[in-house]
């Protein structure tokens, strides 16, 4: 009976702790944004926002649009969780915009970014693109339009990074 009981408990405990990754919404024209920004209809308008909501694992999905408001870290985009950032409809439909701030996106360690474009990016090691650390992945993304004066991803060219 007692060993019945700590099965039962210790099955309820890892029930409990053994949570899947989620998934996060983006959309420009979502009219009713609450966290968790779990479907469209309450997805956030800041891409920043759903990614600070995000946890280890969790995927943030971002519609069409141009996104060129947010800041944290005198970044439009940081990421230092460990999750993926994707657009819906790759790099034609969806673009980050930096407006000149100091970059567009900052990847940390574990980071998955993909499908974006990023223009308007300005810093001195990396306007458009910034990764941390070789953990970091980028895929189907187009840097354009971006400085970077002393090194980094995304100068003034055209640079696709897959």
């Amino acid at each position: 009976m007692k060993t019945s009981l700590r099965l039962a408990v210790a099955s309820l405990g890892l029930a409990i702790f053994n949570v899947s990754a989620g998934t996060l919404c983006v959309s420009l024209e979502s009219t009713n944004p609450v966290v968790p920004y779990a479907t469209w209809a309450t997805a956030a308008t800041n891409i920043q926002h759903a990614v600070d909501a995000a946890g280890t694992g969790d995927t943030v999905l971002v519609t069409n649009g141009v996104y060129a408001v947010g800041e944290k870290d005198g970044n439009r985009v940081t990421i230092t969780n460990s999750i993926r950032l994707e657009s819906v409809n790759g790099p034609l439909g969806t673009t980050i915009d930096g407006g000149g701030i100091e970059r567009c996106v900052y990847l940390g360690a574990n980071v998955v970014l993909s499908g974006f474009t990023l223009t308007n990016g300005y810093a001195g090691d990396g306007g458009g693109l910034y990764c941390e650390a070789a953990s970091a992945v980028v895929s189907n993304c187009t840097l354009t339009g971006n400085s970077a004066y002393w090194g980094g991803l995304g100068g003034a060219g055209r640079v696709t990074a897959r």
